[in-house]
């Protein structure tokens, strides 16, 4: 690395060291003139988003990826995000993205526990109340764990002598 290039990195690493406390200023100022709403200070932002705001602001200075990459590793020592996710999070920057925020994940498919499933194992079993669990999971298409759940947490029914029985039941 040559002097001139030294001396860019530590003018922009003294930046980066002052963004935090500018972020800071700039989110109290903007709470204070827009009312109702609230905006997070850089504090509060865990390290990644700390380093994604930064990553972002070397993109607008139009660093490239390796100045930025050694500009965050200097700055954060061994605390900085991994090679591929800065790589990752520059492109998206240099695409033009705004957010910092991670996208939402697709996550685990939703429970078969709907309202509609709980009305729909509701008439089944007040029609027949000699229906099985497995039964009544073949009829709704349901897993077997899951009308379980629905009867004994949304119909307050337990299992007796193999028939699905209310809990307000007394032994006489």
């Amino acid at each position: 690395m040559n002097v001139r290039s030294q001396e860019n990195v530590r003018s922009v690493t003294n930046e980066l060291l002052l963004l935090p406390a500018r972020c800071e200023h700039i989110a109290t100022s903007l709470s204070r003139t827009v009312s109702g709403n609230t905006f997070p200070t850089l504090s509060s932002l865990d390290k990644s988003m700390k380093q994604r705001v930064n990553l972002k602001f070397l993109v607008k200075l139009g660093k490239t990826f390796t100045e930025a990459y050694a500009m965050l590793k200097e700055v954060y020592g061994n605390e900085y995000l991994s090679r591929t996710q800065i790589f990752v999070w520059f492109k998206r920057f240099k695409e033009g993205r705004e957010t910092t925020e991670d996208d939402p994940c697709s996550g685990r498919p939703s429970t078969s526990k709907t309202d509609e499933n709980i009305e729909k194992n509701g008439k089944l079993i007040r029609k027949d109340r000699r229906l099985c669990i497995r039964g009544l999971a073949e009829i709704t298409g349901i897993d077997k764990e899951c009308v379980r759940q629905i009867l004994h947490e949304s119909f307050n029914m337990r299992k007796v002598c193999a028939q699905i029985m209310s809990k307000l039941l007394t032994p006489e």
